[in-house]
């Protein structure tokens, strides 16, 4: 005598062991199928059908495993651009570097709503569409709450030595494709399965399974997952193009830098001065001079003077200042050159070499760059350049004043 019971059982186990594979696929096969991962569910959902409900067309289990990996690349981002973050689903704590959980209620919603249409397309089709909709609406939502849940009990783990900040993943990994299996388990109609030997004849009739195929609407829904993956692979290898030919152009800049680089034999020393013969620190342009001090970097082969300019008399010191300005006194003149080569950093100038341009000031050619002023004017705005063993960098916070420019090029003037 066999015994049979319902093979929705299974699924909850099934989705622990998914949520391990998935842990273990990034660690196995590389770092870049993050955000692929979802095909590991997926290839376990779509096995149990097909073993214990026989569904014979090659393309649902095919047109399944794609609506769950779109489905995981969904949930990501749904995750990290949802403005719905509710303070009361925070269970992350107030850690400067925790991770807040609330977001995670979308991402778990929408990952579950998109796998929910995708066991309705390609292996359930539903005979209530009503029922089953409003069955599936619960799900996501219970889902969703999984999605926080796994992210929080993750959080109590993350200082476990050899996991690093990884362990949340795990963690949330588990917790959710767990009770997720579960949970899809009440959108299939109850089916006996044998575990032991097969009976002489079936208790109650077999399921209707999915004819092979697709209809046109599964057909269609197929497309648009698949088109959507498509677009996002695209996405991935222009990306992964770009960065690699950013880290060229970084290396290549470096390579240039290390070939310009000056000499440093035989070169004299660099004369100690006052602040007050190297800043300027009368007011500039209504902006009265705050700071302004020498500093030596540690390994450097300058001297450091720098000066802030205050927006008023009435500004504090330690607030952010209208300008700043910062002189290098080098040994010679061909390594203030080979500081305006450097630039305020080497690697942003790189990455966007359009931001750094020539530009010419009171009769002066100076360097001006934008790399870190956004579109909307916010952000930091540097002039620099090279005047004889000097070199001269102005700082912008806000708006820029030529007048500063003036009066530094009028007593440091442009060699470039």
């Amino acid at each position: 005598m066999s015994t049979r019971i319902d093979d929705r059982a299974f699924l909850p186990i099934e989705g622990f062991v998914s949520g391990l594979l998935t842990c273990m696929v990034p660690a196995l096969l590389g770092g870049g199928l993050f955000m692929f991962v979802g095909f590991v569910f997926g290839i376990v959902i779509a096995t149990h059908v097909r073993m214990f409900r026989g569904a014979q067309s090659p393309f649902r289990p095919i047109g399944f495993i794609g609506t769950s990996t779109l489905a995981y690349i969904a949930s990501v981002f749904a995750t990290m651009w949802t403005p719905f973050r509710p303070e009361f689903l925070n269970f992350s704590g107030t850690d400067s570097a925790a991770i807040d959980s609330s977001p995670f209620l979308t991402g778990g919603f929408v990952g579950a709503a998109i796998i929910c249409a995708g066991i309705f397309f390609f292996l359930a089709p539903p005979k209530d569409l009503a029922k089953s909709a409003a069955k599936a609406l619960c799900i996501s939502i219970a889902c969703g709450f999984l999605g926080v849940t796994g992210w929080a009990v993750g959080g109590q783990f993350h200082n476990l030595n050899g996991f690093g900040n990884n362990i949340q993943f795990y963690v949330l990994y588990i917790i959710w494709q767990t009770g997720a299996a579960f949970l899809f388990g009440f959108l299939l109609s109850p089916q006996q399965a044998a575990i032991a030997a097969p009976p002489r004849a079936p208790s109650q009739p077999p399921q209707t399974k999915p004819k092979g195929g697709l209809p046109l609407a599964a057909a269609a829904f197929s497309a648009l997952v698949f088109a959507a993956l498509g677009w996002f692979v695209v996405r991935q290898l222009r990306s992964a193009l770009a960065g690699r030919r950013l880290q060229a152009a970084q290396q290549a800049a470096m390579l240039r830098l290390a070939a310009e680089e000056p000499s440093s034999e035989n070169l004299p020393p660099i004369a100690e001065l006052p602040v007050e013969q190297v800043m300027i620190q009368k007011p500039i342009a209504q902006h009265p001079c705050g700071h302004s001090f020498e500093y030596k970097v540690p390994g450097a082969n300058f001297l450091a003077y720098t000066a802030a300019y205050k927006f008023s008399e009435t500004s504090r010191d330690m607030e952010v200042p209208f300008a700043d300005v910062n002189v290098r006194l080098y040994a010679s003149s061909a390594w203030a050159v080979y500081a305006t080569n450097q630039g305020i950093d080497a690697n942003l100038k790189a990455m966007n070499p359009e931001a750094v341009t020539s530009v010419t000031k009171f009769g002066n050619r100076v360097i001006m760059d934008t790399s870190m002023r956004y579109p909307n004017g916010a952000g930091d705005l540097y002039f620099y350049w090279a005047s004889g063993t000097r070199f001269v960098q102005v700082r912008f916070f806000g708006p820029e004043e030529d007048e500063f420019l003036r009066e530094y090029l009028a007593r440091y003037p442009s060699d470039l």
